[in-house]
């Protein structure tokens, strides 16, 4: 009847609040994190606990566990007699079971409270068997602090699982439970040891063990400090929390895999060891599986002197050089504007106040696409940028994830080429590993996570273009990446995509490395965003990318894959002129073999190489308007835009001389040939002139125009051998005065040139 009245609550032995563990994709634990009241507890199954342990227990609080209902009589009877003489409560002949209902319920302590927790004993036993009864006090019951249970009891005093518990270890923690705080084995050796000692002879004195397991046990040492809870790979658990909703005794498994982890942290610190004292302080790596974009590893490392290690290097908005090329010529390349052999022009050039160089200094001329990305040059990216676009390369990057505000990075310019936007390493990861696996960009932190594809949307780029970028990027060997056989033999060669950036200033270093299976991504630099000289992605990031690669194609569990990236049917192979690129005219001297996408590649033939017919007697290029009555010859030529002419004749001397085309044809600057008897000239400005550079602040122009007369067709403008841009005939163009003596030239379509000398005086200002 009384149980009819007060049926138990049932809902209390829903599982107990439990700490969240974070896992690696092997189980590894990485993290755990308290619950919302700070404890520790870390339920487990009654079988996953030592079966010591259940001895010991059972020995020392409740012998006859297995033979009462809930409520011990004998031990009750005993309980009453003895603390009727001794005057005093010296037992409470609690069992087990009415443990249990302590722990569910709290209550204060009293004669009151004890006969509750009999009669609510006495209904658990009917509805628990005993050894669920066991698993709910194993796991509720505290073991002093915030430890609750004996799975965290386990971990922080001896670093092992409770199934793993020895007898000795057991007999500790079974009599740590009677009053966790006063039998602290880190506080109160000396008590927690005679505590496990009686636990043990009782053990013996019920016939679980015998004297001399007693005794080896009784010798064991105690636990001298409460152990660390794990805490691997912190950067990348702080991103997976980020990410994943939090739940209490929730299992969090990731992708992360402790090997690649551990590569990657010791080769990353092992890098800044021996870059110590080149002003690098720091830096991070990411490494992804490119089929599903797995999140395998993510490393950041500060040095002490840098006070930053609490820094996630791989969050840090960064400028990432040349890296951001590669999407570059994958756009174009999908837009048909070039292939891997189609020249590029290296040559000096002048956006009003923008006049990008290369890195190593000094220019190459007419370079083929895949050369020119291989080597990062840098005017021929920006001058894929200008036919590109600035604002659709932006959108680009911003359907990428490398950029998060596709109008902030507009605002860039021409300079986005070269990397001037602030980027993230794993972003910029994700990104390669794209262009890997032919799909759309995205990252999995999570077992059972849908992959990017899983997720929807469209590719960024063609597969075909993604792999004529690899294709170009693959080159070249990447530095220290020598992959190995299991009997320290070379292996077949695996392709390997590589770039490397340099940001403005020399205050990041960059590289990221591309395998078919791996993509590697390394930055190196100081938290302050400090320069120095070391920080060169070739050789100070490079490396790095190239020691994590190797070591992972030698580990036999993460070096099998393919050898090289799948090539896509949309390929096809021509051959095409050997300096333009481009498919070959009669006029070609020599042909390479070269990779396109059939529909979208140019096929516009060679018009680098052409026939001209050439007046003989007056040795200029005639057409069918301005031919005369004398001897004409065709030649064969080999002619380039006029900036490029002009920059091969500045750097060669002797190069033939362009045929001028007939001054005189009716076709050509005939409009202004009066004022220049019929030839090419500089009208403006005139030669020899000078002129005062005035102060900013004056308001007044500081450009003068530049006109030409004479010319045929379009007119470059060269200042001292750099290209300031062009124009039509009888437009202006205009120049920025610049203090010092200038070389001022124009070059017509025809290839005539003429030229005028200025000299520009510096501000002059007041003595103040």
């Amino acid at each position: 009847m009384l149980g009819w009245l007060c049926p138990f609550p049932e809902a209390l032995l829903a599982p107990p609040a439990a700490a969240t563990r974070v896992l690696a994709a092997d189980g590894t634990e990485l993290r755990i994190l308290l619950d919302a009241d700070d404890r520790l507890c870390l339920p487990v199954p009654l079988d996953q606990v030592s079966p010591r342990f259940v001895q010991a227990l059972i020995a020392a609080e409740d012998q006859r566990f297995r033979a009462h209902r809930g409520v011990d009589g004998v031990a009750v009877a005993r309980a009453l007699l003895g603390n009727l003489m001794s005057g005093r409560t010296v037992s409470g002949a609690s069992t087990l079971t009415m443990q249990v209902i302590r722990l569910l319920e709290g209550r204060p302590r009293g004669i009151g409270t004890k006969l509750y927790e009999a009669f609510r004993a006495l209904q658990l036993e009917r509805l628990r068997t005993k050894d669920a009864i066991l698993a709910e006090y194993v796991n509720r019951a505290p073991f002093g602090g915030n430890l609750v249970g004996v799975e965290a009891a386990a971990r922080r005093y001896f670093g092992v699982s409770a199934a793993d518990l020895n007898l000795g270890q057991a007999a500790l923690l079974a009599g740590l439970v009677q009053a966790p705080s006063r039998l602290d084995p880190v506080r109160h050796p000396e008590r927690a040891r005679a505590r496990r000692d009686y636990v043990l002879a009782r053990m013996a004195a019920e016939g679980m063990i015998g004297a001399a397991e007693a005794a080896v046990a009784a010798d064991e040492p105690l636990p001298a400090r409460h152990l660390p809870l794990p805490f691997v790979a912190p950067a990348f658990v702080e991103q997976v929390l980020a990410r994943v909703r939090r739940t209490e005794g929730g299992v969090v498994r990731t992708t992360l895999d402790p090997f690649v982890q551990r590569t990657a942290e010791r080769l990353l610190q092992e890098r800044l060891r021996e870059l110590a004292g080149d002003g690098i302080e720091g830096g991070g790596a990411v490494v992804l599986e490119n089929a599903d974009g797995a999140v395998r590893a993510l490393a950041s490392t500060f040095t002490a002197r840098s006070g930053a290690a609490q820094v996630d290097a791989t969050r840090a908005a960064r400028c990432p050089g040349s890296t951001l090329k590669p999407f570059l010529y994958a756009q174009a390349i999908d837009a048909g504007r070039l292939t891997p052999a189609t020249a590029l022009f290296d040559v000096p050039m002048a956006w009003r106040d923008y006049s990008p160089a290369d890195f190593a200094g000094g220019w190459r001329g007419p370079v083929p696409a895949g050369e020119a990305l291989a080597q990062s040059l840098n005017l021929p990216a920006v001058r894929l940028l200008e036919q590109v676009g600035v604002a659709a390369w932006a959108d680009t990057l911003a359907r990428l994830g490398v950029v998060a505000d596709a109008a902030a990075a507009r605002r860039h310019g021409l300079g986005l080429a070269l990397g001037s936007c602030p980027v993230r390493l794993l972003e910029l990861a994700a990104a390669y590993a794209a262009l890997a696996r032919g799909r759309r960009p995205g990252v999995r932190w999570l077992v059972g996570e849908p992959s990017a594809e899983e997720d929807g949307g469209a590719a960024v780029f063609s597969a075909e273009a993604a792999w004529l970028v690899l294709h170009m990027l693959a080159r070249d060997p990447l530095p220290e990446c020598l992959p190995a056989g299991a009997a320290g033999g070379r292996v077949a060669p695996i392709e390997v995509a590589w770039k490397t950036g340099t940001s403005n200033g020399l205050r990041d270093a960059w590289t990221v490395a591309v395998s078919p299976r791996w993509t590697v991504a390394v930055w190196l630099g100081d938290p302050g965003g400090r320069a120095a000289a070391a920080l060169v992605g070739r050789s100070a990031a490079a490396p790095l990318a190239g020691r994590i690669l190797r070591d992972l194609l030698a580990d036999p569990a993460t070096g099998q894959g393919p050898p090289d990236f799948s090539r896509p049917a949309g390929i096809a192979v021509r051959a095409v002129c050997a300096a333009s690129g481009a498919p070959p005219g009669p006029h070609c001297p020599a042909t390479v073999e070269d990779c396109w996408i059939p529909g979208v590649s140019p096929t516009a033939v060679c018009a680098v190489h052409r026939a001209i017919t050439v007046d003989v007697a007056r040795g200029v290029e005639v057409c069918r308007r301005c031919r005369g009555a004398g001897a004409v010859r065709a030649r064969s030529v080999e002619r380039w835009p006029a900036e490029v002419e002009a920059f091969l004749r500045a750097a060669d001397p002797r190069r033939p001389e362009a045929f001028r085309h007939d001054p005189a044809c009716p076709g050509g600057g005939a409009g202004l040939a009066a004022l220049t008897g019929g030839a090419l000239a500089v009208l403006s400005p005139p030669s020899g002139q000078a002129y005062r550079r005035l102060p900013d602040d004056t308001g007044l122009s500081q450009r003068v125009p530049l006109k030409a007369g004479g010319a045929r067709g379009q007119v470059w403008w060269f200042v001292d051998g750099r290209l300031l841009g062009s124009a039509a005939p009888g437009v202006d163009l205009f120049w920025d005065l610049e203090p010092g003596d200038h070389r001022i030239e124009a070059v017509d379509e025809g290839g005539a040139r003429s030229e005028a000398r200025v000299r520009v005086a510096g501000v002059e200002r007041n003595a103040e």
